[in-house]
């Protein structure tokens, strides 16, 4: 387990630029080694801003940026003290779901991406509704590491990207 679990609180990283930090791998491998061990599920959730360059391009990347926080704090607010989320590049974000299973992410993801479409943001600017998109994927049987379920959630992104936006897909290997 990290040696910060236990004074750990989950809070989003909100910093424009702010890489991912080596603490969420050590949280992802912790889980995979859990979930190996005892055969638990968890799951990882991967979301982006929709058309965020639009935001940059016609309010100003400060827009940008203060959607990205007003979406990690909204995002924050539906995460259980045990869930872990984080910036992971550019307009994306993940989170991890110990103990969580594909259909408990599921219901997550539809939560959080109606409460961003309910919260109507405001920014200073004439910008687009705020929306995302979110792709799912479980750590399951075949899986063999952290970086096989990053990738698998980040395909199921493109897929939601790819099926209109402000939507939802779940990783499947067919």
């Amino acid at each position: 387990m990290p040696s910060s679990v236990n004074n750990w609180h989950p809070a989003p990283i909100l910093l424009p630029g702010f890489s991912i930090g080596a603490i969420f791998f050590e949280f992802i491998e912790y889980e995979v080694a859990l979930s190996k061990r005892y055969r638990n599920s968890f799951s990882l959730i991967m979301f982006d801003v929709d058309h965020l360059k639009l935001v940059n391009d016609t309010a100003g990347h400060q827009a940008g940026d203060e959607v990205l926080k007003q979406v990690a704090h909204l995002v924050h607010m539906e995460l259980r003290n045990v869930d872990i989320l984080t910036r992971y590049g550019g307009d994306e974000f993940v989170i991890l779901l110990p103990n969580s299973s594909r259909q408990d992410a599921l219901i997550l993801a539809e939560r959080i991406r109606e409460q961003v479409v309910a919260a109507n943001l405001k920014i200073e600017g004439d910008i687009p509704r705020v929306t995302i998109s979110i792709g799912i994927a479980d750590f399951h049987t075949g899986i063999e590491n952290s970086a096989e379920l990053i990738r698998h959630a980040d395909e199921a992104l493109y897929s939601a990207k790819q099926s209109g936006r402000n939507c939802i897909a779940v990783y499947s290997p067919n």
